[in-house]
């Protein structure tokens, strides 16, 4: 049998640690490059403080990782882990690309049989979803994405 943990407290505590990771980790910015990771950053401590306070006040007590298909999470935040590290690497449309095409495909083949067409729309949109967002950060935001191989 499984023991109930307090996942309100876990939630929050958790949020917070990342929190206080990408808040030591995020470099001199200018004003106007900093206020979009700043404002993120600040809601996700608000919202990992309630969760906090939940935890506290009004605690919900569950097993954890007895839903799902426990090998599609663990390769979901592989994943997400891989492309975390491989932004420094590869760079951010590289690394977002590879990753959400593989994530695509990946959960989508639990639910369907993946067909080639399918796929290769999949790949167009993940390039326009990628592409949507270096132009909205490097050209609104003014937010210096990083370099990597090609981009």
């Amino acid at each position: 049998m499984r023991r109930e943990v307090n996942t309100h407290l876990i939630s929050g505590l958790i949020g917070l640690a990342i929190v206080a990771v990408f808040w030591m980790r995020r470099g001199r910015l200018s004003d106007l490059s900093a206020m979009f990771p700043d404002a993120v950053l600040v809601i996700m401590a608000v919202v990992s403080l309630a969760l906090i306070v939940m935890g506290f006040t009004k605690p919900e007590m569950r097993a954890l990782f007895t839903e799902g298909d426990r090998p599609r999470i663990v390769i979901t935040a592989v994943t997400i882990l891989a492309w975390i590290l491989a932004i420094s690497r590869l760079g951010f449309v590289v690394s977002s690309f590879l990753a959400f095409a593989f994530l695509s495909w990946y959960l989508a083949r639990a639910q369907r049989r993946v067909t080639l067409p399918t796929f290769l729309l999949w790949l167009v949109i993940d390039a326009a979803v990628v592409g949507t967002f270096y132009y909205v950060f490097t050209r609104f935001l003014h937010v210096r994405l990083p370099q990597g191989v090609f981009f």
